[in-house]
């Protein structure tokens, strides 16, 4: 809900600035330049230094062509240097006619060289009209930098707020402009006089060219622009309760969606299980019977074939020493786990190639990798039929464990393989090869301290001389059986 009510913000935003900068300033600066041209106009040809008065018919018509060439400009009124007034069009001639002091009127600029080339006048109450009036003005200047007229345009305010009412919101709220002291300026309700629409501690906030503002005591949001000239603040007002409903449906038509969706997910995933579980069916009975099958079941079934094969293939690789052919440490791990698991009797021996590094040091790694190679051989062949399981514990040791509780036996085949590796005829002169072992049976004690208990045997095997085969004390034999 969070999301969508950002989106929003970030719509309203840009929806404010569109309209703010594409239509109300684009307005205001179009009027702008017109008065500014008009008045180069008036000042060029020397229209106002010729004449008497500014009432002069000739130069009414003239300005009356004028006014019916702008857009947006409610009247032109212009004051000369002898303070008289015109309006075009008005139904008096004169200030004395109207009843009105010149330079109490808001728009009149009084020195002009505190002016910029075009003054917005605050927002007024034009009591004959009736009305709220905004004028920009502009001094005209003659040839010797002397102001001699004052022009103004009234600035058609009710066509301004006309625009804002036909302009589609994303939501439904209220678009308007005020003055940096919250009065109204240009909204679509032309009967509103200079009520303040906006209070000054909400202004106050907003301190940068566009933002949004949230007013706590009206549950209100505020997003706004800044103008420069005239400091005013285009603002587009959201109730909290508009927005909350909005973010609400759009909320439960995402949720209602993604309910949909879950919905067809699930229906699909049943229909396709149980489609495809009655083609394995099939394709499974069909392998294993003999029976034919149609062309997109035997090429299910092929892919079955391949994959089955591609996991045993993965299986090995993942469990077996690629040096020596042997199960690897990961398999003796998991094996040995298993046993305890079980809690079957098994024989677990350890083994240790007499000399190892000796060798590698004068025959180099090669014939190091021969060696591993080649008694790893020999164990493998003695222990073929017997069920045993041969591993590669690491470097030069090696690790057998025998699925029986007969210790004689098992001690009988490790003899086996350390004879045939310590006969074995090497290409070398004078080489022989041995290796020593230590031997026992599980006696339900952690793995950790069986494989240490093991390890024990072995090295004492290697302290009695080497190439020899310590077991563990077998109950009513406290001999330790060794063999030479």
């Amino acid at each position: 809900m969070d999301d969508i009510r950002k989106s929003y913000h970030k719509v309203n935003n840009a929806s404010v600035y569109n309209v703010a900068r594409g239509q109300t300033e684009k307005s205001l600066r179009m009027m702008e330049h017109s008065l500014t041209s008009l008045s180069k106009v008036l000042t060029k040809d020397g229209s106002l230094e010729s004449l008497q008065s500014v009432n002069d018919e000739m130069f009414k018509d003239y300005m009356l062509r004028a006014l019916s060439l702008l857009s947006g400009i409610a009247n032109i009124s212009i004051i000369d240097r002898n303070d008289e007034i015109l309006t075009i069009p008005s139904h008096f001639s004169s200030h004395e006619g109207q009843g009105v002091a010149l330079r109490e009127l808001p728009w009149y600029l009084k020195d002009a060289s505190s002016f910029s080339s075009v003054t917005y006048s605050e927002p007024y109450l034009d009591e004959y009209a009736g009305y709220r009036k905004v004028n920009i003005s502009s001094p005209i200047y003659d040839k010797k930098a002397t102001m001699s007229a004052i022009l103004s345009f009234e600035i058609d305010i009710k066509q301004l707020g006309h625009a804002l009412r036909q302009k589609v919101t994303p939501l439904e709220g209220e678009s308007f402009v005020v003055t940096r002291k919250g009065h109204v300026v240009i909204h679509p309700d032309p009967s509103l006089k200079n009520e303040i629409l906006l209070p000054e501690d909400v202004v106050s906030k907003m301190r940068n060219a566009a933002g949004m503002i949230y007013d706590e005591e009206q549950n209100n949001y505020y997003y706004y622009y800044s103008y420069t000239n005239p400091d005013w603040l285009f603002i587009y007002k959201v109730e909290e309760a508009t927005l909350d409903a909005i973010v609400w449906e759009e909320s439960a038509k995402v949720i209602y969606a993604l309910a949909i969706s879950v919905g067809m997910i699930i229906i699909c995933w049943f229909l396709v299980h149980s489609v495809m579980k009655n083609m394995f069916m099939r394709v499974i009975s069909s392998i294993n019977s003999g029976m034919p099958f149609n062309a997109t079941e035997e090429v299910m079934a092929q892919e079955l074939i391949n994959n089955s094969q591609k996991v045993e293939t993965f299986r090995k690789q993942s469990t077996t020493d690629e040096l020596t052919g042997l199960l690897n440490r990961r398999a003796f791990d998991e094996k040995l786990a298993q046993n305890v698991i079980s809690k079957k009797p098994f024989c677990l021996a350890m083994i240790d190639i007499d000399n190892f590094k000796s060798l590698n040091d004068t025959y180099g790694h090669i014939f190091g990798d021969i060696v591993l190679r080649k008694v790893a051989e020999e164990g493998m062949k003695v222990v073929e039929f017997s069920g045993a399981l041969l591993f590669r514990y690491g470097g030069e040791e090696m690790a057998i464990i025998f699925e029986s509780d007969d210790p004689e036996w098992a001690e009988e085949q490790l003899n086996e393989w350390r004879v045939a590796v310590e006969e074995h005829t090497w290409r070398e002169k004078g080489l022989q090869v041995t290796f020593s072992a230590g031997m026992g049976s599980w006696e339900r004690e952690d793995p950790e301290a069986f494989i240490a208990r093991i390890d024990g045997l072995l090295y004492e095997a290697k302290h009695q001389g080497k190439n020899r085969v310590i077991c563990a004390p077998r109950e009513n034999d406290e001999a330790t059986s060794e063999s030479v």
